[in-house]
């Protein structure tokens, strides 16, 4: 409650709001000024994109974005797929244009899952350690901890492979509609393989958090007074 950020931007993609904003302050910094080149109409031509780009990556839109037309004027994900149908797709009228670099740079987020196991493995494990480290700080501070960045009770393989299957495959499956010479390395050998490494490893995280449960069950018990024990 009342972050001085959501207040800023009004509760509304903060994160990309923000990013666009020291995104500008940079580009027009006057030791740079790479956009000192351009005429203003020019300017406000990609101006514009920008924030289309940005603004379309905002995660809280996706449902939406996969299942409905948006009436916001960023083109959305199914319109997208609609108008890949085309036969003149892509045409430099209208804005398939603009589609193709907002959903270009979306698939570019969600890829991750989509990388060589080896460099996916290395990143999954150091995100998944950066947020139990927010998490024992929490603890430490005697704040609630979230779900997700508790250590002794997420099982952050189950929660990656839900990611992946929701979020990232549908994404992926239709950038690879645009592009099918990508589909054989992203999908069906990374992608795929990733997904299968997770759910080994779910498995064997879950048979952990099952006996870390039982164990410290076990300790509380011991710890109890004789008389506070129903028998």
């Amino acid at each position: 409650m009342g972050y001085p950020l959501a207040i800023r931007y009004n509760d509304r993609s903060v994160v990309e709001n923000y990013c666009l904003t020291q995104c500008f302050k940079a580009m027009m910094d006057p030791a740079s000024d790479i956009l000192g080149t351009l005429t203003e109409q020019q300017y406000w031509c990609l101006r514009e994109s920008i924030i289309d780009c940005v603004l379309f990556a905002d995660i809280s839109h996706h449902f939406q974005n996969l299942s409905t037309i948006s009436l916001n004027p960023t083109p959305s994900i199914d319109e997208f797929e609609s108008r890949m149908k085309s036969s003149k797709f892509p045409s430099e009228l209208g804005n398939d244009a603009q589609m193709i670099m907002n959903f270009g740079l979306y698939a570019a987020i969600h890829s991750t899952p989509a990388r060589l196991t080896q460099s996916y493995a290395r990143y999954f494990f150091n995100r998944v350690e950066e947020l139990y480290q927010v998490g024992d700080l929490e603890k430490k501070a005697l704040l609630r901890v979230d779900f997700f960045f508790d250590r002794t009770v997420s099982n952050p393989y189950e929660l990656e492979k839900g990611y992946i299957e929701v979020m990232a495959r549908p994404v992926l499956e239709l950038w690879c509609k645009f592009l099918p010479n990508l589909r054989a390395e992203l999908i069906d050998k990374n992608l795929n393989e990733n997904a299968k490494f997770l759910e080994k490893e779910r498995e064997e995280a879950e048979k952990r958090i099952k006996r870390a449960a039982v164990d410290e069950s076990s300790i509380n018990l011991k710890l109890l007074p004789d008389n506070s024990v129903d028998k």
